[in-house]
């Protein structure tokens, strides 16, 4: 389980400083989908760097299974266990919505240059990834000969084949089409079959209805609701309800 506990975020430098995290927890459990929703600039992508600390809360406690973090904390410490790789398994793997796929390498090598060398155990997990995302057609293409589509899936499964136990994906639906859209979600389901625990920011509400264990609305730097995906079809915030309706003509929310 990850958890945090009463996580502050103060950004910029001396007098620009500005509280961007008010006090938040939360948990995110293995095999389950947790949707992380809120308008822009509320803090989604800050609270997602605060929960894989690449961004250090100024106060709190962040946990990710047997690690255990208090803040402030010294900068000089690195805290970056959780995305070293051990006995072939990392803690926690990222997908940012501009990906970082490397131009002058083709989609698989992508995958599989940051695994350094493949076991045959690696190769049949490759080719069950390649076969499950339908990649076998683009998997020796280069990004630009590729879509964004399947730019996406490139992401997805080389942060896969690194065996993390939590994936973390920040709007990188945020560019497609929704058909588009609809098949890289769809996924997630899959991944979480697999015992994976997965944060995603996204907007799209009818996915998070359908498939999230956990919805978290942030507004402001605060989730000020939290649940079941019940919640998106009984909001209990007046907060929450006005910003589902105003995605109902943009993203195609029934009633």
């Amino acid at each position: 389980m990850i958890e945090i506990k009463n996580i502050n975020v103060e950004l910029g430098i001396n007098s620009t400083k500005k509280l961007i995290l008010k006090n938040n927890s939360l948990k995110l459990d293995k095999g389950t989908i947790t949707v992380l929703t809120g308008p822009s600039g509320s803090g989604k992508s800050t609270l997602l760097k605060t929960i894989s600390l690449l961004i250090h809360p100024t106060s709190g406690e962040v946990m990710i299974d047997e690690l255990s973090y208090s803040f402030p904390i010294s900068e000089e410490i690195k805290l970056r266990d959780h995305f070293r790789i051990n006995n072939g398994r990392q803690k926690m793997g990222i997908v940012f919505q501009d990906l970082h796929l490397i131009p002058h390498w083709t989609n698989y090598q992508n995958i599989v240059y940051p695994l350094k060398e493949m076991s045959s155990e690696q190769k049949h997990k490759l080719d069950f990834f390649i076969d499950l995302f339908q990649m076998n057609y683009f998997i020796h293409h280069y990004p630009n000969e590729s879509s964004r589509g399947e730019e996406q899936r490139v992401a997805l499964v080389r942060a896969l084949m690194l065996n993390p136990e939590y994936l973390l994906l920040d709007e990188i639906t945020s560019a497609l089409d929704p058909e588009q859209t609809v098949n890289i979600l769809k996924y997630c389901n899959s991944i979480k079959a697999l015992g994976i625990g997965i944060l995603i920011i996204t907007h799209y509400i009818p996915f998070a209805r359908k498939a999230a264990d956990q919805v978290l609305f942030l507004d402001n730097g605060i989730i000020i609701e939290k649940g079941t995906n019940e919640i998106l079809s009984n909001p209990k915030t007046e907060r929450l309800s006005s910003f589902i309706n105003s995605l109902r003509y943009i993203v195609g929310i029934e009633d």
